[in-house]
């Protein structure tokens, strides 16, 4: 199959993050995506909302939303009052423009493994997404990690759940000595709650892919 084939119908992501419109995990991902032909719509927490976890609150009949402009970025952004989750929701019915047919989450600074997605806005944001029948990658990079990278792995996943033509969720954990070649494996297995060599299993209460990449030293 030619590289990005599948994206010759040209696919609507929405890319959201719990870290804020000015995060370079989050601008990563986005260049990565439309890198691989997809078309892109940035909306991100106009402040931190790390931990957020799939919160939609507080709810309100009234959301500040503001256009945005991303240096280096030729795609629609907005800054949202509102956390990753909420956006999403917001997202999928149609607030930014046309609506998404997939959501990409991150890349969040700090990986995101057993226990701690159960808090982590990155992952809920991708829930939230696989609750409305989205497919959905949440990508997190291990502290020190490049974030370019970490978004190539996501995009990879992306792209193996549309070649599975099914609706999933994929927790990418990307340890820092990754590189754009190295291996991703996947699992739904359950796996610790510390990264070591960042194994990237969940454990939640419903199974979810799971996948990492890893491979030898960046030099």
């Amino acid at each position: 199959m030619p590289q990005d084939a599948f994206a010759i119908n040209r696919h609507t992501v929405l890319v959201t993050n719990d870290d804020g419109l000015s995060s370079g995990g989050l601008i990563a991902l986005a260049r990565a995506l439309i890198h691989h032909g997809f078309d892109v719509v940035v909306a991100a927490p106009d402040s931190d909302m790390s931990g957020a976890s799939a919160a939609i609150g507080p709810v309100s009949t009234h959301v500040n939303l503001r256009r945005a402009s991303i240096p280096g970025l030729d795609a629609p952004a907005f800054a949202i009052a509102a956390p990753p989750a909420m956006i999403v929701i917001a997202g999928l019915s149609g607030a930014f423009g046309v609506r998404p047919d997939l959501v990409a989450s991150g890349v969040n600074a700090g990986v995101n493994l057993g226990r701690a997605v159960l808090h982590s806005g990155t992952v809920g944001a991708a829930l939230t997404a696989h609750n409305l029948g989205v497919t959905a990658v949440a990508v997190s990079v291990e502290p020190g990690g490049d974030f370019d990278i970490a978004a190539e792995h996501g995009v990879r996943a992306l792209q193996d759940a549309l070649e599975r033509r099914d609706a999933s969720i994929s927790n990418v954990n990307v340890p820092k000595r990754a590189t754009t070649t190295s291996r991703s494996s996947a699992s739904s297995a359950p796996g610790p709650n510390t990264c070591g060599k960042c194994a990237g299993e969940m454990r939640p209460s419903m199974t979810l892919a799971s996948v990492t990449a890893s491979g030898p030293p960046r030099r």
